[in-house]
């Protein structure tokens, strides 16, 4: 039997710009282009969490990696953190910081 594995395919279709274009600063809001403001309260990348406080959905950033969160299980002390890029989960302290990625 033949083992098929699949791969995550994440583009940046919905941003500003061309693919490959940097995204437009907030002060160019008003430039008569067409497009809505930048509000304040998005998820900017940079933007840290406690690893207590990560839900399925959120992105972290670990170096260079994007990891996608899937699950997360608080302990007393630890936190288990399982992503789609691993099989294994990623532990961290419950009052850790972790970075967002998106």
């Amino acid at each position: 039997m033949q083992h098929v594995i699949g791969t995550l395919d994440i583009s940046r279709v919905d941003t500003v710009g061309t693919p490959d274009a940097p995204l437009q600063p907030a002060h160019n809001a008003g430039n008569n282009s067409g497009r809505a403001p930048t509000h304040l309260n998005t998820v900017r990348p940079g933007r840290r969490v406690k690893a207590g406080d990560l839900h399925p959905g959120y992105v972290m950033q670990q170096y260079d990696w994007s990891l996608h969160v899937r699950k997360v299980e608080v302990g007393d002390v630890s936190v288990a953190i399982a992503v789609t890029e691993y099989g294994l989960p990623l532990h961290y302290a419950a009052d850790e910081r972790i970075a967002l990625a998106a």
